[in-house]
Parts: structure tokens; C-alpha cells; sequence
């Protein structure tokens, strides 16, 4: 469920660097969480120079969007925000700090489906994973 777009100036992260924040947004979301890898979607989404202003001024902003389940603790998000922040920077050199946004969406899983099934509170995911057969290499046995 954990999708997180990722919106950027065109032209500041090769193919290279986007693999990169991709692989890393997913192990820092499975490290702290201990959602499935499979679970966790990535997507760039790129604008032209003449499309992005802070302030009311031209602006080069970078903006990592999390939508993720409700119920996780703060200390969690707070620690997956830093750490894709800092994933950003290293990644992304061209990327002042001030212009980076990260910023988490909870969402019930009661309102999200995953392979067409709804998804539980995190507190219930070990049950839920085994009664939906869902597997480490990819989604459920049979929807």
C-alpha cells in the first residue's frame, strides 16, 4: 500500500538515482514498518522549470509524498522522513536542504485495497499476510 511520489525539476536524477531513492524509500519503509518489499510503490514525477514556485518565486522544490496506512507510531514517521530526506540529499546533490519537502498521508487500510483485497490496521498484518496467502516473492496465491 505505501505509495510515494516522488516530484522533481526534469533533468536533476538519472535513471541510476531514481533505481536508487526507489530501492532506498522501499528499505527504510520495510525496515521500519516490516511491510512486504512488494508492497511499497515508487514513482517520479518530473516538471518543467517554468511549472514550480515557492514563495511566489521560481523554485527547484523537491517533494517526497508518502501515502501510507494509519497507525503507525510518530516516532516511525518521523524516522522515515528524516531518513528519506537525508536519502534525497545524497542521491540528489543538486538538492539544497531547504528545498526538500517529505511529507507522510495516513490512510485507514479500511480504504485501500492491495490485489483487490482490503487492507488491516498494521497491528493485524501477520494474520492478515497468512489468511490472504501473500507471498515475500509477490502477491496473494489466488484473488
Amino acid at each position: 500500500m505505501p505509495f510515494y511520489t516522488c516530484v522533481h525539476k526534469e533533468g536533476i536524477l538519472s535513471n541510476e538515482a531514481k533505481r536508487s531513492i526507489a530501492q532506498g524509500i522501499t528499505d527504510i519503509h520495510c525496515g521500519l514498518t516490516g511491510a512486504p518489499r512488494h508492497f511499497v510503490h515508487v514513482m517520479f514525477q518530473a516538471y518543467t522549470a517554468s511549472n514550480c514556485f515557492s514563495g511566489g518565486e521560481d523554485s527547484g522544490v523537491a517533494n517526497i509524498r508518502g501515502s501510507v496506512r494509519a497507525g503507525r507510531s510518530q516516532e516511525i514517521k518521523e524516522s522515515m522522513m528524516k531518513q528519506f530526506t537525508a536519502l534525497w540529499l545524497k542521491e540528489c546533490p543538486t538538492t539544497q536542504l531547504g528545498e526538500i519537502v517529505v511529507s507522510l498521508a495516513e490512510v485507514p487500510g479500511s480504504n485501500v485495497m492491495e490485489g483487490g483485497i482490503l487492507l488491516p490496521h498494521p497491528k493485524d498484518d501477520a494474520a492478515w499476510l497468512e489468511t490472504n496467502g501473500f507471498l515475500s516473492s509477490g502477491g496473494p496465491q489466488s484473488i
